[in-house]
């Protein structure tokens, strides 16, 4: 599996305390899940390719699978009003109630931004876990036939996870394994 740095979406998200207006508060928000999306999507092409020649068919990727990225990227962007924003975009950003599309991307911020808030700090620890660049065979089982509690993972375990069960759908739904 490849995951690339998270660099470009972080800097996105960093800079939302600077927008003024919910409208570019909110557009913030689309173009960091925009970026987020398509790594997530890219990743799902390079493994698909690397094992089928079926690249064209591609699990579809839900909110469910972006939240831990999203919390990586929120944690990381190190958002001083995370909350107020939320809130002045919901309560300012009429447009929102309009589209559906940006209103899902705002919900699965909410969500990531509370997922965080809840999250016990020792589980992020800088250094504590690092995202799978690459994964052989055994690595994979260990990690996928894991008896681990769901409540202690970490983001950083909890993110592998979901990427693993992608690969696996991904496969296993087009006979690749």
């Amino acid at each position: 599996m490849y995951v690339k740095k998270n660099r470009d979406k972080i800097v996105e998200l960093s800079v939302l305390d600077n927008y003024k207006t919910p409208g570019e508060k909110m557009n913030c928000l689309c173009t960091t899940y925009d970026l987020v999306f398509a790594e997530i999507k890219t990743a799902m092409v390079a493994v698909i390719s690397q094992n089928s020649e079926k690249e064209n068919e591609i699990p579809v990727i839900d909110n469910r699978d972006i939240l831990p990225v999203l919390m990586v990227v929120i944690i990381k962007s190190k958002l001083s009003h995370v909350f107020s924003n939320l809130f002045y975009v919901k309560s300012f950003y009429h447009t929102m109630d309009d589209n559906r599309v940006i209103s899902d991307i705002f919900r699965s911020f909410e969500k990531a931004v509370h997922e965080v808030a809840k999250t016990d700090t020792r589980d992020v620890q800088p250094g504590a876990a690092k995202m799978i660049q690459s994964i052989d065979l055994e690595e994979y089982m260990k990690i996928t036939l894991s008896d681990e509690d769901q409540s202690r993972r970490t983001l950083v375990d909890e993110a592998n996870h979901r990427a693993l069960n992608l690969i696996t759908k991904s496969t296993v739904d087009h006979d690749f394994v």
